[in-house]
């Protein structure tokens, strides 16, 4: 039995390394949550989600518009890009998110399509109503 168990021990001896490699990872990863850089990254994504949900439930549609009103945030979070690899990844990935919406942005005309030949029969048809009313 003995014999059996020890042909085992290279793969416990793995096993064992591995999850002390996994301990140490974890405990950088929660330690990293502890951050104030973390935090602060954090709330400047949530803060970004309200003013995008706000910008959404008003009724505002220009991609341009919508990518200005959320850098004021994103100025908040610059000076801690200087010195933090994870906010300056977080800030350049948000910064190719805004440049995609604003080239979304019509250039010069607002986009819409002309009104087709029943539109505008509907539209000449309520005029005639309400004038015969």
């Amino acid at each position: 039995m003995e014999v059996a168990l020890s042909r085992f021990d290279g793969e416990m001896e793995v096993l064992e390394l591995n999850l002390a490699e996994q301990r140490k990872v974890m405990m950088r990863m929660l330690d990293s949550m502890r951050s104030d850089a973390f935090e602060a990254v954090k709330d400047f994504l949530v803060s970004r989600q309200e003013a995008l949900t706000a910008l959404a439930s008003s009724g505002s549609t220009d991609p341009a518009e919508i990518g200005r009103s959320v850098q004021q945030l994103r100025r908040a979070l610059e000076p801690l890009a200087a010195d933090s690899p994870q906010v300056r990844s977080v800030l350049d990935r948000v910064d190719q998110a805004d440049k995609h919406l604003a080239s979304a942005s019509p250039a010069t005309k607002p986009r819409a399509l002309a009104p087709s030949a029943t539109a505008r029969r509907e539209q000449a048809g309520a005029g005639d109503e309400e004038a015969t009313a």
